[in-house]
């Protein structure tokens, strides 16, 4: 183990020195007794909203406490499907939006890809869209190509445009050499795309 900077806090140190002043202290243990309590009502506010999702999937078979935790059971995708279109376009908060929109299994996705591209395009609320973005962009095969495209020209998606870059540049230079990147520098001057596209470009971070 390399020897410690002089003057550096270990991370044993700095949680004593942080359970010291809260001890001590009694305007610091105040703020962070009302930052924890703040915490818990807003997790306890979020599971009450959640409780009518949690009843149905937990109705269909699918043990599951929140939209979260779908990942944890991708072979009840099919199931869960129908359940989170439904909820999808109820009046949920943010947080449980973008759980549910995220919550689709890839096999279903993948096979429901038409009817939630519809979704995705025609979503308003930016949770919900920035959700449906992540789902669709990671089960995306080569017939879905043409549609990435299409997504990637429709500046009205914003920013959740950026989810589909990568699978762009992947799909499209398997499909034939440089097509993926052709499309990407298509589109590198998009004030919203902009810095992602120079990262794939320069073949920085998960370049595909």
């Amino acid at each position: 183990m390399p020897p410690q900077r002089r003057g550096a806090v270990s991370a044993t140190e700095l949680q004593r020195q942080i359970e010291d002043r809260y001890r001590e202290d009694p305007e610091y243990r105040a703020s962070v007794d009302r930052q924890e309590a703040e915490r818990r009502q807003r997790r306890e506010e979020l599971m009450r909203a959640e409780e009518p999702l949690v009843a149905d999937l937990q109705a269909a078979g699918i043990p599951v406490d929140s939209a979260w935790d779908l990942y944890k059971h991708p072979e009840l995708g099919e199931t869960a499907y129908p359940l989170l279109v439904r909820h999808l376009v109820l009046d949920y908060p943010d947080r449980i939006l973008q759980g549910i929109a995220r919550g689709f299994s890839k096999a279903a996705a993948r096979r429901h890809w038409k009817e939630l591209l519809q979704i995705y395009l025609a979503e308003g609320r930016p949770e919900a869209r920035d959700g449906l973005a992540a789902t669709l962009s990671g089960c995306a095969v080569r017939t879905h190509y043409a549609d990435l495209v299409a997504i990637l020209d429709n500046e009205a998606l914003g920013e959740t445009r950026i989810y589909f870059l990568r699978p762009v540049h992947r799909i499209g230079n398997r499909m034939r050499a440089g097509e993926g990147r052709r499309v990407i520098e298509r589109v590198a001057n998009d004030p919203e795309l902009r810095t992602e596209c120079s990262r794939i470009l320069q073949g920085r971070g998960r370049n595909d």
